[in-house]
């Protein structure tokens, strides 16, 4: 008897479970199958999706009416609301999905620019760079040599770009190439580059990369542009030293100018306020 009964309350909860099943196949307008669609009631975690015969079979989770969507890439979606009662089979049901054209939506296309020019490769340096970097000495050559790719040679002072050698580093001025760059060599004591950096309102330096302007350079270029000289004032200066004295002269010309400086020297004074006397034994 009690085994008659449990197998009594297993049917009437078998039948229970397939009366709130939802099953169907989903097709196109042809009547072809769509395997792969996505079918789930509105607002629960009841779905399928169909098989390769478009065939699907889920159960939903209590009676009542829900709203039954279909999805499928391509086409248009599908929903239908429907009614699960207990006690009554929903029938199968026979969803054909019509095609949807796929449409590109607006293409915003915005002009820019960029620029290819030698100055956006290089590495830029104003007067105050120079002069603020403390290992340079006020010296424009000393300044390019801590920038990446540029080796220092014992203390030679000249550019050497990635080892090489120092005349395979061209300088141009106003777009001249310049023949001697650096000043006479004095043994032990580092060359120094032959201008003010003062005379300048930027260096460019581009060790790689350069346009076929600067043809006559093999490993590097140190492009300088001079000041214009236009508004600067007549000028004249003077100083007073322990062992001379000084005087320069800057007058302007149209775009350009001229600058006259004379120096005096004479140590004199300062051999006879510090004697110097050496004596030789040998």
């Amino acid at each position: 008897m009690k085994a008659f009964t449990l197998l009594f309350f297993l049917f009437l909860s078998a039948a229970s479970y397939a009366q709130l099943s939802i099953s169907g196949t989903v097709n196109d307008e042809q009547g072809t199958a769509l395997p792969g669609a996505n079918i789930y009631l509105e607002g629960t975690f009841s779905g399928a999706t169909s098989n390769t015969e478009g065939y699907f079979n889920f159960t939903a989770p209590s009676a009542g009416e829900f709203v039954l969507k279909v999805s499928y890439l391509g086409y248009k979606p599908w929903q239908q609301t429907i009614t699960l009662v207990e006690g009554t089979k929903l029938p199968a049901l026979s969803i054909k999905l019509a095609e949807e054209a796929a449409e590109l939506g607006t293409v915003t296309i915005t002009a820019g620019n960029f620029e290819a020019s030698d100055e956006s490769r290089a590495a830029s340096l104003s007067t105050r760079d120079v002069y603020t970097t403390a290992s340079a000495l006020g010296d424009m050559v000393g300044a390019i040599q801590t920038l990446p790719g540029v080796a220092t040679v014992g203390e030679d002072g000249r550019l050497f770009v990635r080892g090489g050698n120092g005349n395979e580093l061209r300088m141009y001025v106003n777009g001249q190439p310049v023949g001697s760059p650096y000043n006479a060599s004095v043994p032990n004591v580092p060359t120094r580059g032959r201008f003010s950096p003062a005379l300048f309102s930027g260096f460019n330096f581009s060790s790689g990369a350069y346009s076929a302007e600067w043809g006559e350079a093999l490993s590097g270029v140190l492009a300088l542009e001079t000041k214009n000289l236009t508004d600067a004032p007549m000028r004249t200066d003077l100083s007073l030293m322990s062992v001379g004295a000084s005087a320069s002269h800057q007058q302007p010309l149209g775009k350009g100018g001229v600058v006259v400086q004379a120096d005096y020297l004479n140590l004199t004074p300062y051999m006879a306020l510090v004697p110097q006397q050496f004596t030789f034994h040998k």
